[in-house]
């Protein structure tokens, strides 16, 4: 019954996550530059009846290609695609996306929860809260945005500061020209004062 369940959970959840555009930015390309995330939760990490997810569309202004970064699990697995990280009580994964050079902006910050106590599942109501991020990746750099996490109690994001850990665990996907020169960073000031207040 909990193999069934399981197996339940995982096809619900990426049913609910197959239409976001999670390979745009995964391939380097000479000229590109890139920016560095991590994104993940906090709090309990959940049972295997229930399943979570969260993300965000990221696009360069005056374009209309979009991508996507973000953090699903269920039945105690990650189901998205980046680097995991664990940092009790959060956890989560570091996303590496290589880009033109260009302005940005990260928005759309949105995540659901389903549980599965009963026979048929209950999905709860998708929340989306309106957060913009706008930042610049150059040519032959690394952009670090901090770490988003949503918290498995309540419906809030929260941003904070995770740079040296990051950007450790992001080495492991850059190529040597991108590794070779110091990340830059968002200010504080650039992330949404809600996000930065919690």
């Amino acid at each position: 019954m909990k193999n069934l369940l399981a197996l339940f959970a995982v096809a619900s959840l990426i049913s609910g996550c197959a239409t976001l555009p999670a390979d745009v930015g995964t391939t380097y390309r000479s000229g590109h530059g890139c920016f560095v995330t991590s994104w993940g939760d906090e709090g309990s990490t959940g049972t295997i009846l229930s399943s979570r997810s969260s993300y965000a569309f990221f696009r360069s202004l005056g374009s209309s290609e979009y991508g996507s970064i973000g953090y699903a699990a269920a039945s105690l697995q990650v189901l998205a695609n980046g680097t995991p990280f664990s940092e009790e009580p959060s956890r989560g994964l570091v996303h590496v996306r290589f880009v033109a050079p260009g302005k940005y902006q990260l928005d759309t910050f949105s995540f659901h929860r389903r549980s599965f106590l009963t026979p048929m599942a209950f999905q709860g109501p998708d929340i989306e809260l309106p957060f913009t991020v706008t930042f610049e990746v150059e040519s032959g750099k690394c952009t670090y945005l901090g770490r988003f996490l949503t918290s498995t109690e309540s419906n809030e994001f929260t941003w904070q500061d995770r740079k040296a850990k990051d950007m450790e665990i992001a080495a492991r996907s850059l190529p040597s020209p991108l590794r070779e020169t110091a990340p830059s960073s968002v200010s504080p000031q650039d992330i949404p004062a809600d996000l930065r207040s919690r």
